[in-house]
């Protein structure tokens, strides 16, 4: 971030649980629930509003944006 700007940003986003794997049981969606503070699975959504406003903001650089539901805590 600091060699690229003031022109450009560099940011970054690390998602946490999104996408289940096939076939995956209840009890192994539910160990995963237990291992995210929040309790819950992440969702495409939420993915999106962060990339908005990682692209909004002019003044953010060098960031990395956590959207795990506290999962990297």
């Amino acid at each position: 971030a600091w060699e690229l700007a003031p022109n450009i940003r560099v940011n970054g986003i690390c998602p946490g649980w999104i996408l289940l794997p096939a076939g995956a049981s209840e009890q192994y969606i539910e160990k995963l629930r237990q291992r995210v503070p929040m309790h819950s699975q992440g969702n495409e959504s939420q993915i999106c509003q962060a990339v908005r406003y990682l692209l909004s903001n002019q003044f953010v650089t060098g960031q990395l944006l956590f959207v795990d539901g506290g999962q990297h805590l």
